[in-house]
């Protein structure tokens, strides 16, 4: 049985497949989650790939954003590449799945590509540092692309960000404050988004994909619908208003052939189960405050 260590377990993704693999999903793996801090531990500590010599290694370090510096994001993206595809290589790891947010993947005001002096972005980058791994060591490796991912367990996304995340949040405060929702933007621009559910799914179909990189299919979801049907499943019974003095930069739908669409979760039942838990979180921490 081939060993699958993850790394990012802190992420939302991390969190999604760990939760499906002790519910039992991808059983012909043994597997091991290990934060991203793990990857440059302090002292003398061994890295997950010194600890445990995996067949493959799934990165969703970079699939979440931790810097509002578009020079420190390149920067950190670079030093996870490299650390994890140089871990890898030392361990004999024959497959690594490197998965990172894609530039194209949200609306932003104002819109904010992290991106090198040169314009070339994170999602090029990465790949073509797959690339040359393959070339140079014979080695399997591929960049997973994904868009925004929601889910169950997702929290607040970087400021300026529109995503299915903050339009939850957003939401939620309007109800508990009796106020109306205001956006700004064309309310029939599109977040490209994809549940963790599904992305966790493709992430782990990716192992025996040859193709790079590989890009998850999101969902074009209008921003209008997509309020509207937060909206409904939170219970928010005021008015949601467009200023449209601001307006987005949505971006061009994708469309992908790597995977069936039947891996894919219908968009509102993964809004629904994300809503419920989001609600189910907040009564929690009031209950312990």
């Amino acid at each position: 049985m081939e060993t699958v260590v993850v790394l990012g377990s802190e992420t939302l993704l991390g969190k999604t497949l760990q939760r499906m693999t002790q519910n039992g999903e991808f059983q012909q793996y043994t597997w091991i989650f290990a934060e991203s801090t793990d990857l440059a531990p302090p002292g003398d500590a061994k890295t997950p790939f010194e600890k445990h010599t995996p067949d493959i290694a799934i990165s969703f370090t970079l699939t979440e954003e931790r810097t509002d510096s578009q020079s420190g994001n390149m920067r950190e993206a670079l030093l996870v590449a490299c650390n994890t595809l140089h871990g890898a290589f030392l361990a004999n790891t024959h497959r690594v799945i490197l998965c990172a947010k894609r530039r194209d993947s949200v609306v932003r005001h104002p819109v904010r590509a992290p991106s090198t002096a040169d314009g070339t972005h994170i999602e090029e980058t990465i790949d073509a540092l797959c690339q040359s791994y393959n070339r140079e060591y014979g080695t399997s490796f591929a960049a997973l692309l994904a868009p925004t991912v929601f889910g169950p367990g997702g929290s607040y996304t970087p400021k300026g960000e529109v995503s299915v995340h903050s339009l939850i949040s957003m939401c939620m405060v309007a109800v508990d404050e009796e106020k109306d929702l205001v956006l700004c933007g064309n309310p029939k621009e599109t977040i490209q988004t994809v549940y963790a559910v599904d992305a966790a799914r493709l992430a782990v179909s990716a192992i025996k994909k040859d193709e790079s990189p590989l890009v998850v299919p999101g969902t074009d979801a209008v921003l209008e619908d997509t309020v509207v049907a937060i909206a409904r499943e939170s219970g928010f019974k005021h008015s949601i208003v467009f200023d449209t003095r601001h307006e987005n930069t949505s971006p061009a739908p994708t469309a992908s052939e790597h995977f069936p669409a039947a891996c894919q979760t219908p968009f509102n039942d993964a809004l629904r189960e994300t809503i419920h838990s989001t609600k189910a979180g907040l009564l929690n921490s009031i209950s312990d405050s």
